[in-house]
C-alpha cells in the first residue's frame, strides 16, 4: 500500500511506539527507556502512537481509561508525540511496509516497545519482525520488559478491570497517578449529578473518596454510571478518585 511521505528532512529519532492508554507505570517505563536511548545515541525522541483508539476502529465494545485527547496530552508531557489517525487502511499495512514507513517518513534510528507489542496487518508483526528488519532498516530496537504488579505484569486492560471492581487502589498503584476522569454536570430525577465523558470505564457502584477543583469530597457511582457528589460543587470538569470507602 502507498502511505505519504514527509516532504521535510528531519534529524534521526528514538521512537516509541504503543496506544499508552492511561499511560501508566509500565508505559513509562517504555518512554523512560526511549528517552534514555535518544540521549545516548543523538536522537531526537519521539512518540509514536494513533489519535484514536485501536479497538474502536473494527467496532469493538470497550471502554478508556483517558480520552484520546487526554491521552495524547499527557503523552507530551514527556516528548514530542506523532499521532496518525488508525483507519482501515493504515490497519491492513503489512509489517515491513509499516516499519518502512516509520524509516522513511520519522527517520527512525531506534525503536522501543514493550515485550508483547504488536503491528501491522492483523498484528502480525511484532518485537522479533522489528529486531529482523532493525538490520535492513538501519535501527536498534530496545525491548522493554513487562513491569510487575501483584505478580502479573502492569497493563491497561488490568487497570480497567480495577475500576471496574472498584478497585481504586490497585487501579492507581499501576498508573503511577490518581485515576482522573473527564465529567460535565448534568440532572437525573431532579438532582445534579455528574456524567463521564462518553467511552471513559466507570468505576463500580458505590462510594468513593473523591478530588475536584483541590477540594475533597465523597461521591456515590450510582448504578448506571451517574456519580452523585455529597455536597453541592458546581463547574466541575474532571474528578481525581482517590480510594473506595463503601
Amino acid at each position: 500500500m502507498h502511505l505519504p511521505r514527509s516532504g521535510r528532512r528531519m534529524n534521526k529519532t528514538a521512537i516509541a511506539f504503543g496506544t499508552f492508554d492511561g499511560v501508566h507505570r509500565g508505559h513509562q517505563e517504555i518512554i523512560n527507556a526511549m528517552l534514555t536511548a535518544a540521549e545516548g545515541r543523538g536522537l531526537d525522541p519521539l512518540i509514536y502512537t494513533f489519535s484514536n483508539h485501536p479497538a474502536g476502529l473494527f467496532g469493538k465494545s470497550f471502554s478508556m481509561i483517558m480520552t484520546d485527547g487526554e491521552r495524547i496530552a499527557a503523552l507530551k508531557g514527556f516528548a514530542p508525540v506523532a499521532a496518525e489517525r488508525l483507519d482501515r487502511q493504515l490497519a491492513a499495512t503489512e509489517p515491513e511496509d509499516f516499519v518502512r514507513h516509520m524509516a522513511e517518513k520519522y527517520r527512525m534510528g531506534a525503536a522501543v516497545a514493550g515485550f508483547n507489542y504488536t503491528f501491522g496487518s492483523r498484528g502480525a508483526g511484532n518485537m522479533d519482525t522489528l529486531r529482523r528488519l532493525g538490520g535492513k532498516y538501519s535501527f536498534e530496537v530496545y525491548e522493554i520488559p513487562a513491569l510487575m504488579y501483584g505478580g502479573e505484569p502492569v497493563s491497561s486492560t488490568r487497570i480497567r478491570a480495577c475500576i471496574e471492581r472498584g478497585d481504586i487502589a490497585g487501579a492507581n498503584a499501576m498508573l503511577g497517578h490518581e485515576l482522573e476522569l473527564s465529567c460535565e454536570e448534568t440532572s437525573q430525577n431532579g438532582h445534579a449529578v455528574l456524567k463521564m465523558a462518553d467511552g471513559l470505564v466507570l468505576p463500580a457502584p458505590g462510594r468513593y473518596i473523591t478530588e475536584a477543583e483541590g477540594r475533597r469530597l465523597v461521591c456515590g457511582v450510582l448504578p448506571g454510571g451517574s456519580i452523585e457528589p455529597e455536597e453541592p460543587l458546581r463547574g466541575i470538569k474532571k474528578l481525581r478518585f482517590i480510594g473506595r470507602i463503601g
